[in-house]
């Protein structure tokens, strides 16, 4: 996973190089005139129906800045109806301390041809979060007046270090639109940073019109690829200006997300643009000789990797264990500069790097050094030890065949042969335990690379019961119907990961919040308190959230009868699937399971009855199944709830055709889940 930990080093070394700066005003905008047919326009031209439309939507891509890379966007949206003066009557964008807004400008034109400009002082910007490394600010202003048939503009400059500029450019406001015209330039002779480009062709808007301009480095040719598509999609020379090539597309068809859709590269059309002489040739084989001759270098095992590998395996002589001693030790031991900058890296020039012996020495290295230490600690021990680079999985399903380009297997750890098996480390990544990598990983087409060969493979994921959440709970309602309780949930596997990724970078008070949000999004009546989060820097544990929960009017009165949800932990969650129709596949991370036991005490002097209880609900095919008893205490008015659920046994990709099965067998999940007790007085 080495560009993850790239770019963290670039971020923290940029900020010593970059500083953000406040610029006055720039001098008002040149807005095209507005004509008297695109004020007179009553109903949208490409898509019936929508409650506004871009007129014309302008994207330029700058790349002539060798410090900045800039992206100026200028839209007009022409307004229909009142949903659209509620979805367009403010404009908001971000930034961040490496990414600048510039020359935010706004106008609005209404029907009778009066218009108004957004001034400086128009524009409100506000503070969303800020730490000692990070800040995020919001820019937003109001479009006055704005009512159906008005038409209103948008214009402003994105500027980021080129060192961190996105390449997979994406088009924020999505809105319908009429023509969308991008170019792009570039300085001749630019250096690796413009290696390539990924560009979405299509939109979460329609376009009668999308225009890419290209302007070429000298001396290298522009090699296309174009996925989604059913035709190949290619530049051609500008007429009129020889420095330029351009993709023209006309009706292009907006694309719109669906949930629990596969990666976005699977179902988009994009097309991938690369700066590069081997076009159709590019060769595998010299992709991973580069990469294998590198990897035996820089993990050679020598004088102190040897005597260290010795000693922290000690007796220990089972393989695994072994290896989960030489993990344990660089990922706890050593200190994880991506991860931890409190002090400063000894040794080397990141550009020349560490070397294992340096690591070991200095207890203190960059990720990917982390990653080589690891398998020279492994090499010492006379594993067979090779790189393994896969596709990401979160952005598209790699296949060698289709994706001829290193872009797509970006993404590294450590293989080792244990038998006859490939056992796969990433100690690099401080949330990842031993032999687990990230889900994205899994699943994916992967290389597994030495000095002398390579060969294709797939790491596979381990069964459902491998990621599992236990939740507990034990609550008491009260005579009003409110419900109040402690509740301790625990998280292992790819669920432990997913979350210790997304707190890691967040202060304490963030990480609270974080939990607490989760929970009150289900419904505004919950209340969430006291919370405390155990084990996220010890992947070893479970990673465990610990709160009190209260849900006033949890269970309903009618006259001497109550009725609840045993099922607190599914109370107020919507249905996973609401559309009747289903366009893209069905894709979900990873398999998973989930263990309730609850205890829910209840007033005295109530009955219930459950003999008509729901049986398990499983699915033929075997992929999932849910089953959920209540058990009345014999001593005290208490039920005892026990709940398990399991998903994704023998897939985790469904096809669009099997999307009426699958939403049918979420939906009687989702009504088992909400079947309710009925409590009587006696």
């Amino acid at each position: 996973m080495f560009s993850g930990y790239s770019l963290r080093t670039l971020i923290l070394a940029a900020f010593l190089l970059f500083t953000h700066y406040s610029v006055p005003a720039a001098d008002p905008p040149d807005w095209k005139p507005v004509t008297k047919a695109e004020l007179e326009m009553t109903s949208p031209q490409v898509e019936p129906g929508a409650d506004a439309e871009a007129i014309f939507w302008e994207v330029t891509f700058d790349d002539t800045d060798r410090a900045d890379f800039k992206t100026t966007r200028y839209a007009r949206i022409k307004v229909f109806t009142e949903r659209g003066v509620e979805q367009y009557a403010t404009f908001r964008v971000t930034d961040s301390r490496f990414r600048d807004i510039k020359d935010l400008a706004g106008r609005i034109t209404l029907p009778d041809g009066s218009a108004k400009e957004i001034t400086k002082d128009d524009i409100f910007v506000q503070d969303e979060s800020r730490t000692s490394e990070s800040r995020v600010r919001s820019h937003s202003f109001a479009f006055p007046g704005i009512r159906p048939g008005a038409v209103i503009e948008i214009r402003y400059t994105e500027k980021v270090a080129n060192w961190f500029s996105v390449r997979d450019f994406r088009f924020m406001f999505p809105i319908r639109a009429q023509p969308l015209t991008i170019s792009m330039k570039t300085e001749e002779g630019m250096g690796a940073n413009l290696n390539r480009r990924d560009f979405p062709i299509q939109l979460p808007i329609p376009a009668q019109r999308l225009t890419i301009f290209l302007k070429t480095r000298g001396g290298r040719n522009v090699f296309t690829r174009s996925y989604n598509t059913e035709t190949k999609l290619e530049f051609r020379q500008y007429q009129g200006d020889e420095d330029l090539l351009v993709l023209d597309r006309r009706n292009v068809p907006a694309f719109r997300e669906e949930p629990f859709m596969p990666p976005i590269d699977e179902v988009r059309q994009w097309v991938f643009i690369e700066f590069s002489k081997d076009g159709e040739d590019f060769d595998w084989s010299a992709y991973a000789g580069g990469y294998g001759n590198s990897f035996d270098r820089r993990t050679t095992p020598r004088g102190k990797v040897k005597s260290t590998a010795r000693e922290i395996v000690g007796s220990e002589t089972d393989d695994l264990k072994k290896l989960e001693k030489l993990y344990n030790f660089v990922q706890k031991d050593i200190r994880n500069h991506d991860f931890d900058n409190s002090e400063k890296l000894p040794g080397s020039s990141s550009y020349r790097g560490r070397t294992p012996d340096d690591v070991i020495g200095y207890k203190a290295g960059l990720a990917p050094e982390i990653n080589y230490t690891f398998a020279a600690l492994a090499r010492a021990l006379d594993f067979e030890v090779r790189m393994a680079r896969t596709g990401d999985r979160s952005k598209h399903f790699f296949h060698p065949e289709f994706h001829k380009s290193p872009e797509f297997v970006r993404d590294w750890f450590i293989a080792v042969k244990v038998g006859d098996d490939w056992h796969y480390f990433d100690p690099a990544v401080p949330f990842l335990p031993a032999g687990i990598v990230h889900w994205k990983n899994l699943n994916v087409n992967g290389m597994l690379i030495d000095k002398k060969t390579y060969i294709w493979t797939s790491i596979q994921f381990p069964p459902e019961n491998r990621t599992k959440i236990h939740r507990k709970g034990s609550f008491r309602i009260d005579a009003n119907g409110d419900l109040r309780g402690t509740v301790r949930l625990e998280f292992t596997g790819q669920a432990a990961i997913d979350r210790r990724e997304a707190l890691w970078w967040r202060t304490s008070e963030g990480r609270i919040a974080t939990v607490e949000a989760s929970f009150k999004a289900r419904t505004g009546t919950v209340e969430v308190s006291n919370v405390a989060i155990e084990n996220i820097k010890d992947n070893t544990l479970p990673l465990v959230y610990a709160f009190e929960l209260a849900i006033p009017r949890f269970a309903q009165q009618a006259g001497s009868r109550m009725f609840f949800q045993p099922s607190v932990f599914e109370y107020g969650i919507a249905p996973v699937f609401t559309s009747a129709e289903r366009r893209h596949a069905i894709h979900f991370r990873y398999p998973w399971a989930e263990e309730d036991e609850i205890e829910i005490g209840y007033p005295e002097g109530y009955s219930t009855d459950l003999s008509d209880w729901p049986a398990e609900v499983e699915d033929k095919s075997g992929v999932s199944g849910l089953n959920i008893s209540v058990i009345p205490d014999k001593e005290a008015p208490k039920l005892k709830v026990s709940r398990r659920f399991r998903f994704g046994d023998r897939s985790i990709i469904f096809s669009a055709d099997a999307y009426p099965q699958l939403k049918k067998l979420f939906d009687t999940f989702s009504l088992t889940d909400g079947k309710m007790v009925l409590l009587e007085k006696r």
